[in-house]
């Protein structure tokens, strides 16, 4: 890895390149390759102005690409520069000009660098606000305001009462979300620091725009205040559904509080008229350390009054696992409700308790079983434990791993639920530090399938397809340790090849397999010098071809590559491996293995000579007698 280039070699270079008579296309070209150096980002108040002016439609992408901020190299290392002096007034007639041009996303970027002082982390909210109001006042129509909001909406920006209620009554149609936008910072640090703007809320109620004075409301409502306008609802509005859209609209956001207590008080004096309401908002109800709380209380109280739906949704969404396995437990000790009865409480109980989903990724959290409760969930109802109920069986990467419920299910060998926990104890490594080992809880699992493999090779190639195809995705780290510490992976994934081909077409479900290294594996099998993987090859073409042009690692690109060897054989297969090989020739990836690629389209013109281009055809020449 080359030495990056100290500070203020950095800059001299790009002043010598911003000086130089250089074509915009090589300017451009020569910049990008000195970006990389980590210090050019922060020297964008010199190559920034110049580029802009330059040529801004060609620089523009490049500059926001490539910002940094404004940094200067010192004795004491970087710091950041500051607007004053020469520098300043450069600085400042750059930003007239890309204020006049209305280039938003820059103008934002500028005026934050401007308006935030040395040591702080947020710009300073009083002179952008007197920049914002002055320009307001110039704005001669709604579009000319609706772009100065744009440009003043900044992250970290807050507005007063006073400026938000000025805002709102100029145009509260293009005020009201960038209000909202704006408000205090305190509206998120918690209940104490809440403070509702009755004057603003006042004027959008008295306007018609109930839907800013509820957004209001909700983002800066304090708790105190919350809870008494619910308790006045319940008691002045009668119709349950009104309540509950009521509830609904008021409920306050970003309020990190337990909410358990105030929903319990709505349940008591409303009763099955809020259920819908409580429900909606179970992720607000928090259960204390060492006791239950209000968690408890609406366990309770829910029990109490039949509410069994409620009862669910509350131990499923609130509880802690302990909590969570007692109700499980006493349910199933309980001799006194019927078999039905238990049944659907139980299936009221199993699933998805809460969710956390931001833009792409999720996380959800279901309350596992713990070893006792689930062999004695399996004793009495194993169909269920089968079913809807298996999610709860997830083995994490620590702890003992379920022993009790693995050895029952291996005595009374039960299949379904032997598959679904190999296919999580295979995935359980030994970390690098420390003396826990906790693949040590698939040595079980690895010796029942080491007899079954010993008695029946067929059937173990159709049980390891099953186990091997419920890995979830990304369910595998550091692989070869994985095959070092884990018995059970290293029978799976090293030991059994040819098991595998017992039934080729069902080795269709790894290629399509959710994990990367278990479609790896099959494309090692499919690979291997045997008929049956020839004619499996063949028969996972459409899937195995893909792997010529999506991105992948080298190493499972090889694999891939054995597969697709073994598929032309066939003269059709061949055919449709030959032209999308070709296509891939022309893939700019640095990194792809184009040697291994020549090698095969050379197999597959040797297998198949009647795909040869005139080109492709080998020459032989002989001497003529004379």
């Amino acid at each position: 890895m080359a030495k990056p280039m100290p500070p203020k070699d950095v800059e001299g270079r790009t002043r010598e390149l911003l000086a130089a008579d250089l074509p915009v296309d090589v300017l451009r070209h020569r910049l990008e390759e000195l970006s990389k150096e980590w210090h050019f980002p922060g020297l964008a108040w010199l190559w920034g102005p110049r580029l802009y002016r330059m040529d801004r439609i060609r620089f523009r992408p490049f500059i926001l690409a490539k910002w940094g901020g404004f940094t200067q190299a010192g004795l004491l290392g970087i710091s950041r520069l500051s607007w004053t002096g020469a520098l300043g007034r450069d600085l400042d007639a750059w930003l007239s000009e890309i204020d006049a041009n209305d280039d938003i996303e820059l103008f934002r970027r500028l005026t934050t660098l401007k308006h935030t002082p040395a040591r702080a982390w947020q710009p300073d909210g009083k002179s952008l606000l007197v920049e914002l109001q002055g320009r307001l006042a110039r704005a001669t129509s709604p579009a000319r305001m609706r772009v100065e909001l744009e440009k003043y909406d900044l992250w970290g920006f807050e507005l007063s009462e006073d400026a938000a209620l000025e805002l709102y009554q100029r145009d509260r149609h293009l005020a009201g979300p960038f209000i909202l936008k704006h408000l205090p910072w305190s509206s998120w640090w918690g209940d104490q620091q809440r403070v509702l703007w009755e004057r603003l809320q006042g004027e959008a109620v008295r306007n018609g725009d109930e839907s800013f004075a509820d957004a209001l409301y909700q983002r800066q409502v304090p708790l105190k205040r919350w809870r008494e306008d619910v308790l006045s609802a319940c008691a002045t509005l009668s119709d349950p559904t009104e309540l509950c859209a009521m509830l609904d609209r008021r409920h306050p956001k970003d309020l990190w509080r337990n909410l358990g207590e105030p929903f319990l008080e709505l349940l008591e004096r409303r009763g099955r008229d809020v259920l819908p309401y409580v429900r909606r908002h179970l992720r607000q109800v928090w259960t204390p350390w060492l006791i239950q709380g209000s968690y408890g209380r609406l366990v309770g109280l829910a029990k109490q009054r039949g509410w069994w739906d409620l009862w669910a949704a509350v131990v499923r969404t609130c509880s802690r696992p302990k909590d969570f396995n007692g109700e499980v437990m006493a349910l199933l000790q309980d001799r006194t409700l019927s078999e039905l009865v238990i049944r659907e409480r139980l299936l009221l109980l199993a699933g998805v308790g809460r969710e956390w989903n931001w833009g792409g990724f999720g996380i959800a959290r279901v309350l596992q079983l713990d070893d006792v409760t689930a062999v004695a969930f399996h004793e009495r109802f194993p169909d269920l434990l089968r079913g809807p109920w298996k999610l709860h069986l997830q083995i994490d990467g620590w702890g003992p791993g379920l022993p009790r419920l693995v050895q029952r299910l291996i005595d009374l060998d039960d299949e379904p639920l032997i598959d679904f926990l190999a296919s999580r104890l295979a995935t359980r490594n030994n970390p690098g530090w420390g003396t826990a080992k906790p693949a040590e809880a698939a040595e079980p699992m690895a010796a029942y399938f080491d007899r079954l493999k010993a008695r029946d090779g067929a059937a173990f190639g159709r049980r390891a397809i099953a186990v091997l195809g419920q890995i979830p995705a990304y369910g595998i780290h550091h692989h070869h340790q994985l095959i070092k510490a884990n018995r059970l992976a290293r029978l799976l994934f090293e030991r059994s090849l040819p098991e595998f081909l017992a039934d080729p077409q069902q080795l269709s479900d790894l290629v399509e397999a959710p994990e990367i290294h278990v479609q790896v594996l099959a494309y090692r099998i499919l690979g291997l010098d045997d008929p049956r993987a020839r004619s499996a090859a063949v028969a996972n073409l459409d899937v195995v071809l893909g792997t010529l042009l999506r991105p992948l690692q080298r190493a499972t690109r090889l694999a891939a590559f054995a597969a697709l060897g073994n598929a032309t054989h066939d003269a059709e297969a061949a055919r449709r491996i030959l032209a999308r090989a070709r296509e891939a020739l022309d893939l700019p990836d640095l990194r792809y293995p184009k040697e291994q690629l020549l090698g095969l389209i050379a197999l597959t013109l040797h297998r198949q000579p009647g795909l040869r281009q005139p080109g492709e055809t080998p020459v032989i020449f002989r001497k003529v007698a004379s």
